[in-house]
């Protein structure tokens, strides 16, 4: 018999395609005219998934054996429904060797006929609109459509657009026709009537939540989390709809069990991530290409700037064990990044701000505060690992220049400082990831002012002598710091800089000098050394005392002191309907403050926030702010009750509370916008009020 193709393996007998796919379709045939509920079924599925395990193999073997099983991809992919809805069968499905066929071939790729995405995108229309009867034959309940085997359909398409670390513009444009053709594709958030990603996302949160709730009754951490999320007004009647559903829970050792919630979680996160990949490029729009230009606007017509930050600024889940929380992964929100980034890019310094400071530093800091927990290396602590130096800082280097002029925002930026650099001191960061923290550091470090870094030099001077692989990302930053600020240091700096400047080269060059030669770390450590020594004047000299070694030493030991952070617990506390009409008050009252002093320095009421114009959205009365700014603002005032009742200290209104303190008088600056709302802020006036010993 002719052998058209072959096999071609290490230490593997030569095999007919044609042996392959015959054994294949026997199996595919079998399986495909079977009833499920029979007793041999489990047998005749295993016949299927061992094929495909080989073929998917076979594959990834070579580009000759990759091209002889895509001739048959039709046949793959009419039989592509198959074995999507068991977790375990993951990579032995028809439809995955339908993806090794194509996977990283750009040749390949560019040869799929519309036929064959239109296949997949019909498949993928069907899963958003009915349900998986596999699933729900097994108890699941019912939600209305198919999450599970339409990510997978998803994660096909990915393959086919993104192929190499770049965009097959050909394929992005035809499976962008295809989904708007076809808008049951992209789940019910996105579609026409749909309530958009945020909601969606939080839905898939919520219902997540649930089932982990139902699982861990007595977790207060769950329970805390999962009462946050049907707090919101739109989420009230989810827990109602979740007991009418009888959302089934997993069974003992159930490893087949799928959370429909976090289905739903990963379908929408996939989709999103091919619609980013779809995205033309800005050197494509630049070309000029009227279908480029068509296709962004078709992508940010889908999906909104305002859910994209909704979604990044939702927190995640802190585990107290090594498995994976439930509800968001650090997974979802690099799927938005990517999504950002290439379709709506970051516009404006204030926005840059605002993801910041709503979604970049509390992740940030989430990655520090597991660090610090004995679950320094579980899969949560290294996936926000992954997220945070595979998209977050690598997004922030790319628009460092946002932190050029910006004193206005100092005490962010000395936020992002510490944050970051504490970040790099994480036990659990690769030598690359460790790259991109200090490439970032780098980049930040050559915006700032040499009056900012005098805190974090306070730390340096502690922790650089040790000269653990750790302090390589200090050391680099302190290279380039003080050959870019040299002539600061050597004519204006105060004589505090001067002092930390000393010391630490004092410091560094006595930690050389007691160790053992290191290439790698000496080849750091030498060219700071140099850059320090260089930016001191030659006139300047200062010693280090007994006092100053004692401060160094109590300091060190200070430093060196773990920190367990031990906050009350306020799970159990529900404030009364009193204190919570206070909670409500007090916010009112603070918003004003904060207006009040606003308008003295001359801001007035505008759409957007605008430094130049002195011009802030937020400039309104209380009860016209967004749901997202009044829970800024009464969130803290409400754990601060919890915590006084449940130190057993008491709140009590007197008399005189009754009265309302005296407002000042404000000067309002002219609104030019006619539209603005009329809104004179009724700051209290509270110079005349003490606080006596027993409060203090």
């Amino acid at each position: 018999m002719q052998l058209p193709y072959c096999f071609h393996g290490p230490n593997s007998a030569i095999m007919s395609i044609d042996d392959l796919e015959i054994a294949y379709w026997t199996h595919a045939y079998y399986f495909g005219n079977i009833d499920i509920s029979e007793g041999r079924a489990e047998d005749k599925v295993e016949l299927v998934t061992t094929c495909c395990k080989f073929l998917s193999y076979f594959c990834r073997t070579s580009r000759h054996n990759q091209r002889a099983m895509f001739e048959h991809l039709s046949y793959l992919l009419e039989n592509s429904s198959m074995l999507l809805s068991r977790p375990s069968l993951r990579g032995s499905a028809p439809l995955d060797v339908a993806s090794a066929s194509v996977m990283d071939n750009n040749e390949l790729a560019l040869a799929l006929r519309e036929s064959h995405l239109e296949k997949i995108a019909s498949y993928l229309s069907r899963c958003g609109t009915t349900r998986n009867e596999e699933l729900f034959l097994q108890g699941y309940h019912d939600i209305g459509w198919d999450p599970v085997d339409g990510e997978r359909f998803l994660d096909f398409l990915k393959f086919c657009v993104w192929v190499n670390g770049d965009t097959v513009e050909e394929n992005a444009d035809l499976v962008v026709r295809l989904l708007i053709r076809r808008p049951d594709c992209l789940g019910p958030a996105l579609r026409g009537e749909g309530g958009g990603l945020l909601k969606a996302i939080r839905e898939g949160i919520a219902q997540s939540l649930y089932i982990a709730r139902r699982q861990n009754p007595d977790d207060p951490v769950i329970q805390a989390a999962y009462q946050e999320i049907i707090d919101d007004e739109s989420m009230h009647n989810l827990n109602e709809e979740y007991d009418r559903l009888q959302v089934r829970l997993p069974y003992e050792d159930d490893e087949e069990y799928i959370d429909l919630g976090a289905a739903e979680l990963s379908f929408y996160a996939i989709l999103v991530e091919l619609l980013g990949r779809c995205a033309p490029s800005e050197e494509t729009i630049k070309m000029g290409k009227p279908n480029a230009i068509r296709a962004k606007s078709i992508l940010k017509s889908l999906v909104s700037m305002h859910d994209l930050e909704g979604v990044l600024g939702l927190k995640f889940l802190l585990p107290n064990e090594n498995s994976m929380p439930p509800g968001l992964q650090p997974a979802h929100k690099m799927s938005i990044i990517l999504f950002l980034e290439r379709v709506y890019g970051i516009p404006d310094q204030e926005t840059f701000f605002r993801l910041i400071e709503d979604a970049f530093l509390p992740d940030i800091r989430s990655a520090t505060i597991l660090d610090m927990a004995a679950i320094a290396e579980s899969d949560m602590a290294l996936a926000l690992n992954r997220y945070l130096c595979t998209s977050v800082l690598p997004l922030m280097t790319a628009h460092s220049h946002y932190f050029d002029d910006c004193d206005h925002r100092s005490s962010l930026l000395e936020s992002i400082l510490h944050t970051v650099y504490r970040l790099s001191k994480c036990r659990s960061l690769t030598k690359n990831q460790l790259g991109t923290i200090c490439d970032f550091l780098l980049a930040f470090a050559n915006q700032l002012k040499p009056s900012m870094m005098t805190p974090l030099l306070k730390k340096l001077v502690h922790d650089v002598p040790a000269l653990t692989d750790q302090t390589i990302v200090p050391l680099r930053m302190l290279t380039q710091w003080y050959e870019r600020c040299s002539r600061y240091y050597g004519l204006a700096a105060t004589e505090e800089e001067k002092r930390l400047t000393m010391m630490l080269f004092q410091k560094i060059f006595d930690a050389l000098a007691s160790r053992a030669y290191d290439p790698e770390l000496f080849g750091k450590a030498l060219p700071c050394l140099s850059a320090i020594g260089s930016a001191l004047s030659p006139d300047y000299s200062y010693s280090i005392n007994q006092e100053d070694s004692l401060d160094h030493e109590r300091e060190k030991v200070e430093m060196s002191r773990s920190y367990e952070p031990n906050p009350v617990d306020t799970t159990s506390v529900v404030l009364s309907a009193e204190l919570d009409e206070f909670v409500k008050a007090y916010a009112e009252s603070v918003h004003d403050q904060w207006a009040y002093a606003k308008i003295e320095q001359g801001w007035a009421y505008g759409e957007q926030i605008n430094d130049k114009y002195r011009q802030h959205p937020n400039l309104k009365s209380y009860k016209l702010l967004d749901r997202k700014d009044t829970t800024k603002l009464e969130d803290p005032i409400r754990e601060a009750l919890k915590s006084i009742e449940k130190l057993q200290f008491r709140l009590e209104k007197t008399d005189a509370g009754m009265t309302r303190i005296a407002t000042k008088p404000v000067q309002r600056k002219k609104q030019k916008d006619k539209s603005a709302p009329d809104y004179t802020p009724k700051a209290m006036d509270f110079t005349s009020v003490t606080i006596n010993r027993e409060m203090q």
